[in-house]
């Protein structure tokens, strides 16, 4: 199974160029209709979230993002690691406007562990519901 780059998915979700993005989304489509699986990794998500957001490049809000890189992690033959967990983070991204995706990754990792805590000297995780943040 391939593994798809940060530059495909910005392709497909920005759609600022139009060769690429069109073969970006016809690959989108192959893995919609079920001819094709692919590897997303977590680090990729974050690029992604990263050059989506910057306003330097594309300047996108959260919940935007969060939308359109949902989307394409809940088609089945994405295959992440810890889907959920990245989908929470997602949804912590746009919850929490002073986090980063890292951070709001972070956040959504601890909640799906038993001690649900961040060490941190970061103190906006004190806002994150479902967590306990602690300076190390």
């Amino acid at each position: 199974m391939p593994i798809v780059d940060t530059n495909v998915l910005v392709r497909f979700l920005a759609e600022d160029d139009l060769q690429q993005s069109a073969r970006a989304y016809a690959l989108v489509r192959e893995i919609q209709d079920g001819r094709r699986s692919v590897i997303l990794p977590e680090a990729v998500v974050a690029e992604t979230v990263f050059v989506l957001a910057n306003p330097k490049t594309y300047g996108l809000d959260r919940e935007t993002i969060r939308r359109k890189l949902g989307f394409v992690l809940s088609l089945s033959r994405v295959k992440v690691h810890e889907k959920r967990t990245l989908l929470r983070a997602l949804e912590i991204y746009v919850e929490a406007p002073a986090l980063s995706f890292i951070d709001s990754l972070c956040a959504a990792h601890a909640r799906s562990i038993p001690d649900k805590t961040v060490l941190s000297f970061d103190r906006d995780f004190r806002n994150v519901d479902g967590i306990h943040w602690e300076e190390p």
